[in-house]
C-alpha cells in the first residue's frame, strides 16, 4: 500500500520554522495562544491535524493538495529568511506576488477560515434545497439538468422533496473533498480582495518575536452574489475586508 501524509499542517511547519533561533522544524520556540496561555512547542509538533486536506478524488493521491501547498510554501520560505538577513530589503514585484500568495492561503487554511467557508456551503447548500421544494420553475431546471447528466429523476415528486426538505429529513453536508479543496476557492477570493493594497515591511531592531496561533491578522466577511442559487456548482465565494490594515509576521524580525 503506497504512504501519503496523514498528519497534514494547517501552518506550515517551514513558515513557523522562521521563528525559533535555529530556523529548523525540530527548534523549539514559545506560541502564545490567544487565549494568553503560553507553551513551548516545535514547528513540526503544532498546526496540523490528521486528514486536514485529505481528498478523495479518481486517480489523485489522498495527500495531492500537500504537494500544490509546497509549491506555494517552499519559495516564500525562502523569501522569509533572506528578508530576515537583509533587513530594509525592499520587495521586487516578484516576491510581492509570492508574499500574496502565501498570505492568501495561509489565510484560507485556518480552521477558522476553513469553517466559515463549510458554512457558507451549508448555507447555499440550504437555499438550493428550498428553492427545489418550493418553486416549480426552479424546480423543472433542476430536473433538466440532472437529466442531462444522468440522473434518474422520476422516484420522486416535487411535494414528496418539499416534504422531506420542510420535515428536516433532507438536508445539506459538506464532504471531505469539498473542505478541503474549497480551500483555494477561498484562496482566490481573498487574494483578490488583497491584491492592489498598500503594503509595508516592518523590521524590528533586536531579535524579539511573537508567534501566535493564529498568524494571519485578517477580518473579513465571506458571502455569495444575491443571484439565483445555481443549480450546477457553488460560486466562487465573495470577500469584503472589514479592516484596511493586514498583519502578518513573517520571521524573527520581520512582519
Amino acid at each position: 500500500m503506497t504512504k501519503y501524509a496523514i498528519r497534514q499542517h494547517y501552518v506550515t511547519a517551514g513558515y513557523l520554522a522562521q521563528f525559533t533561533l535555529h530556523g529548523r522544524r525540530d527548534s523549539p520556540f514559545f506560541v502564545h495562544s490567544l487565549d494568553g496561555k503560553m507553551r513551548e512547542a516545535t514547528p513540526e509538533s503544532i498546526g496540523f491535524e490528521r486528514h486536514y486536506h485529505t481528498i478523495d478524488v479518481p486517480n489523485q493521491r489522498p495527500d495531492h493538495l500537500e504537494g500544490i501547498f509546497q509549491k506555494i510554501e517552499s519559495p516564500a520560505c525562502v523569501l522569509f529568511k533572506k528578508l530576515s538577513e537583509n533587513p530594509g530589503h525592499e520587495l521586487l514585484e516578484s516576491e510581492k506576488d509570492t508574499l500574496l500568495m502565501f498570505f492568501s492561503t495561509q489565510a484560507a487554511r485556518l480552521p477558522q477560515s476553513r469553517e466559515r467557508y463549510n458554512n457558507l456551503m451549508l448555507d447555499c447548500g440550504r437555499a438550493f434545497m428550498e428553492e427545489t421544494a418550493h418553486s416549480p420553475e426552479f424546480c423543472d431546471t433542476v430536473m433538466a439538468i440532472a437529466e442531462r447528466h444522468g440522473v434518474e429523476t422520476d422516484s420522486f415528486t416535487q411535494e414528496q422533496l418539499r416534504e422531506a426538505v420542510d420535515g428536516g429529513h433532507m438536508f445539506p453536508v459538506v464532504d471531505r473533498t469539498q473542505s478541503a479543496v474549497g480551500i483555494f476557492r477561498l484562496t482566490e477570493a481573498i487574494l483578490d480582495a488583497v491584491d492592489g493594497m498598500n503594503y509595508s515591511i516592518w523590521y524590528s531592531d533586536d531579535a524579539t518575536f511573537v508567534c501566535s496561533d493564529y498568524p494571519v491578522g485578517m477580518f473579513y466577511r465571506l458571502s455569495v452574489d444575491d443571484q439565483p442559487t445555481n443549480p450546477v456548482i457553488l460560486r466562487t465565494p465573495k470577500i469584503t475586508m472589514l479592516t484596511s490594515t493586514i498583519f502578518m509576521p513573517l520571521s524573527r524580525r520581520v512582519a
